[in-house]
């Protein structure tokens, strides 16, 4: 946490709900919790959503992003035709990418 105060960034007063250390905000803007590594979203407006919901929902994301890519795999294992395996390595590829931000 340290270093990350050093680095600039701004401890907020939301902790992260899988492990109640302190979030804080990147000189990015990008919100994050140092001790789990997950990234978090606080949506402000009418409709006032707490961090918890938000880092639940892309913890959720994030597990069903997952499986449906091992299932891509899966597929991809076992394609024969050519066109139908690009389509796939397309797809594997954007949710693997997916993956490395949330």
């Amino acid at each position: 946490m340290a270093d990350l105060l050093r680095d600039g960034a701004t401890m907020l007063s939301q902790s992260c709900p899988f492990c109640n250390v302190p979030l804080f905000r990147l000189k990015s803007g990008d919100i994050i919790c140092p001790s789990c590594k997950r990234r978090a979203v606080i949506l402000r407006g009418s409709e006032e959503v707490s961090s918890e919901v938000v880092v639940a929902i892309g913890a959720r994301l994030r597990e069903v992003l997952s499986r449906k890519l091992a299932e891509i795999v899966g597929r991809i294992e076992e394609v024969k035709d050519e066109d139908r395996l690009l389509k796939l390595l397309e797809l594997a590829r954007r949710i693997y990418e997916f993956l490395k931000e949330v």
